[in-house]
C-alpha cells in the first residue's frame, strides 16, 4: 500500500458524504490509506461530543465501504481552512464535498473555497453529487505549465479507472500567443482553429507516448473554457485543471478552476 494518505473534510452533511464515498474510492485507486477530518471551531465541550460522534459514524461506514482501505479519523481544532491545509500538507490530495451545512460545507459556499485551493500544497478534488462514475476524464489544457500537469493527472486517474482522456483546449478572444507560435493569430477562424488544434495536439503528443494504451481523444473549440469545460462534465466522471493558467488569475487561483468549482456537474481536481 503507498503510504502518502488522501485527506478528506467532512461535517456530516450530505456533501460530505458525498465527499467521503468518492474518497474512499480513490483511495483504493491508489491503494492509499484515507484520513477523515472533521474540525471543531470552539463551539465548547458538547460541539466537541457531538463532531467526535458524527465522525466515528462516518468513519465506520466508510469502512464498511471498502475494508481493504485503511481509514483513519481525527478531530481537528481552529478554523476550518488552516486546519484543512494542515492536515493535507503531506498527502497525495485533499477532498471536500461541493455543499454543506456548517464546518467544511461552507468551503464551497463563498470566497473560502478560492482559500483553500490557493493555500493547499496538494491537488484538491471538489465532489458534486450529481457526478457519474462512467465516463472519460477531462482535463482542461492551455500550454502553460499548469495544464501540463493537470495533463498528466488526468492520464494518471484515467488509467486507474479504467477509462480514458478527452483533453480539451477552448479558445476565445484575444487569443493567447501560445496557440500561434507567439505569432499574430490568422484572421482567418478556419486557419485559428487550424493553429489551435495543432497546438493541442503538439502538447498532448508526449503523453500520448508516456501512455500508449490510454485512449486520448482531443477536443478544440472556439468558446469559453469554463461554459465547455461544464458541460462536458455532465458526461465526465471526473475534470481536472490546473491551478494556474493562461487565462489570468483572480488572485492566487486560475480564473477557470475558481469558476468550474461551483458549476462543474462531477468532482472537479484541482492539480498542482
Amino acid at each position: 500500500m503507498e503510504r502518502t494518505p488522501i485527506v478528506v473534510g467532512v461535517d456530516g452533511s450530505p456533501a460530505s458524504w458525498d465527499a467521503l464515498h468518492w474518497a474512499v474510492g480513490e483511495a483504493h485507486r491508489w491503494r492509499a490509506p484515507l484520513e477523515v477530518l472533521i474540525v471543531d471551531e470552539g463551539h465548547g465541550a458538547s460541539g466537541v461530543r457531538t463532531n467526535e460522534s458524527r465522525l466515528a459514524q462516518m468513519v465506520s461506514d466508510a469502512r464498511q465501504l471498502d475494508r481493504a482501505v485503511r481509514i483513519t479519523g481525527t478531530v481537528g481544532h481552529g478554523h476550518v481552512v488552516p486546519a484543512l491545509c494542515e492536515a493535507a500538507r503531506s498527502a497525495r490530495m485533499v477532498v471536500v464535498g461541493h455543499r454543506g451545512h456548517h464546518g467544511f460545507g461552507r468551503l464551497l459556499a463563498g470566497s473560502l473555497s478560492g482559500r483553500v485551493a490557493e493555500n493547499a500544497s496538494v491537488p484538491v478534488t471538489v465532489v458534486h453529487s450529481d457526478g457519474t462514475t462512467s465516463g472519460p476524464v477531462v482535463v482542461g489544457v492551455d500550454g502553460s505549465a499548469g495544464s501540463d500537469t493537470a495533463l498528466g493527472v488526468a492520464c494518471d486517474e484515467a488509467e486507474r479507472r479504467g477509462t480514458g482522456v478527452v483533453a480539451v483546449l477552448a479558445y476565445s478572444h484575444p487569443v493567447h500567443p501560445w496557440l500561434t507560435n507567439g505569432l499574430a493569430p490568422p484572421s482567418d477562424p478556419q486557419l485559428l482553429h487550424a493553429s489551435a488544434c495543432a497546438a493541442l495536439e503538439a502538447t498532448v503528443a508526449p503523453w500520448r507516448r508516456k501512455y500508449p494504451a490510454l485512449p486520448v481523444r482531443t477536443v478544440t473549440a472556439a468558446a469559453q473554457a469554463v461554459p465547455f469545460l461544464t458541460d462536458l462534465s455532465r458526461r465526465a466522471q471526473l475534470v481536472v485543471v490546473g491551478a494556474h493558467g493562461h487565462g489570468g488569475p483572480t488572485g492566487p487561483l486560475g480564473s477557470v478552476p475558481e469558476k468550474l468549482l461551483g458549476r462543474a456537474h462531477c468532482p472537479v481536481l484541482i492539480a498542482r
